[in-house]
C-alpha cells in the first residue's frame, strides 16, 4: 500500500491565456513554518508563472490568538484573515495576499467541514500546510513542496486569475479538494476548465 504517488507535472506549469493577471501577489508566512521558505515559494511563482511577487516579513502565530479554537485546535479562517490583515495593515488595491501557516484551519462558513487546506476572504487567502504533512514520517520534502505549490497555484488561479473551479480531477482548477488523494491527483501544469 504505502504513500500514494503524487502526480508529477506533465509539462512546465503556466497560467492559461485566460488568466486575467489581476495585479500583484504578496506572500507572507507564519514564523513557525519550517517546511519551506517564503523565498522558495516566491521564486517558484515568480520564475514559473511570471507573477509580480512581493514578500513580507513573517508574522507571529500569536496574531491568531483570539481566533484559535482551543477545543478543535484549529484557526478559524475568516477571523484569522481579518486578524492578519489588522496586523499587516490594509491590502492595497490590486494586491492579493497569500498567507501560509502550519496551523490547522477550519472555515467558519462551512461548519459541515471538519478542516480545510485553505480559505479566503476578499483578496486574502490563508493556506495551511498542517495536513499536507500526512502521513507523518512518510512524506518527503519534495512531496510536501509539490503539495504546497499546487494549493497556492489553485488559490492564485481562483483569486489572481479569476478562473472558475470547473476542471477535471487532474486540474489545478478542479471543483473541490477534500483529501490528500485529491491534492496529490492534481498535475500543476494542468489548468483545464470545463467548457
Amino acid at each position: 500500500e504505502g504513500l500514494p504517488t503524487a502526480r508529477a507535472p506533465s509539462g512546465p506549469p503556466a497560467f492559461p491565456s485566460t488568466c486575467a493577471r489581476k495585479g500583484r501577489a504578496t506572500f507572507v508566512m507564519g514564523q513557525s513554518v519550517d517546511a519551506i521558505s517564503i523565498e522558495e515559494v516566491a521564486s517558484h511563482f515568480r520564475d514559473v508563472y511570471h507573477v509580480d511577487v512581493d514578500v513580507l516579513p513573517s508574522f507571529p502565530e500569536s496574531v491568531f490568538e483570539g481566533v484559535f479554537d482551543p477545543v478543535e485546535k484549529q484557526v478559524l479562517v475568516e477571523a484569522a484573515l481579518r486578524a492578519l490583515v489588522g496586523h499587516l495593515g490594509p491590502i492595497p488595491t490590486g494586491t492579493w495576499l497569500f498567507a501560509v501557516t502550519d496551523l490547522d484551519l477550519r472555515i467558519e462558513s462551512r461548519p459541515d467541514w471538519g478542516w480545510a487546506f485553505a480559505g479566503r476572504v476578499g483578496n486574502a487567502s490563508l493556506i495551511s500546510i498542517e495536513r499536507m504533512r500526512e502521513p507523518v514520517g512518510e512524506i518527503t520534502p519534495a512531496q510536501l513542496h509539490a503539495r504546497i505549490f499546487k494549493l497556492i497555484a489553485r488559490q492564485l488561479g481562483d483569486v489572481y486569475c479569476g478562473l472558475p473551479r470547473t476542471g477535471p480531477d487532474s486540474s489545478v482548477l478542479r471543483r473541490e479538494i477534500l483529501s490528500l488523494d485529491d491534492l496529490d491527483a492534481i498535475d500543476e501544469s494542468d489548468w483545464r476548465v470545463k467548457e
